[in-house]
């Protein structure tokens, strides 16, 4: 393996965003920058409903990193080419994720502008829905008709009127019958 490339089942944008941020930071044992470099040139940029960010389709992968550093200012060479900030790359995905399930393209019950989410969650197991799945969008093969709240309230951040209308309509549906749509 050369100096510059990743290997493993770690590449791309992920979760573990903070880790390697982290690591280049430590004051005693810091990461080589060229490992984080070789990190970067495994992200795969895709456009989907003409936003063009970082995929990684279960939205908890925008989440995580993101709950410990503030990422709205931080530009790094690779998101430097896109001229946006690993904050809005979650903004995109989330507006994506949204969008997706607007669409509906497998056509699952309840799926709308104020009812969506998908990311890793515990699914029904049932009815052809699986159990616990990292269930993503939009370019995501995992899409079961399985909603996840974690995903709209995690993303509340990014999109926040979104996410709170989001998870209103869970509210309503889930705890107390009315669907306030």
């Amino acid at each position: 393996m050369k100096r510059h490339e990743v290997s493993g089942r770690r590449q791309g944008y992920n979760e573990g965003l903070f880790l390697p941020i982290l690591a280049l930071g430590s004051p005693t044992h810091p990461l080589p920058s060229f490992y984080y470099d070789g990190w970067l040139k495994t992200y795969r940029a895709e456009t989907w409903y003409g936003m063009t960010y970082f995929v990684f389709p279960p939205l908890f992968g925008h989440h995580y990193g993101q709950c410990w550093i503030d990422c709205r200012n931080i530009v790094d060479g690779k998101n430097k080419e896109f001229g946006i900030t690993y904050f809005e790359n979650s903004r995109r995905a989330t507006l994506a994720n949204r969008q997706y399930c607007i669409e509906n393209p497998m056509k699952f019950k309840g799926y709308s502008d104020s009812l969506w989410g998908l990311t890793a969650c515990d699914g029904p197991g049932k009815d052809g829905a699986k159990g616990y799945f990292a269930r993503g969008a939009p370019n995501s093969e995992i899409d079961d008709g399985t909603i996840a709240p974690t995903a709209a309230g995690g993303s509340i951040s990014f999109t926040p009127k979104e996410s709170i209308k989001a998870l209103r309509t869970m509210y309503a549906l889930l705890c107390t019958g009315n669907d306030r749509r």
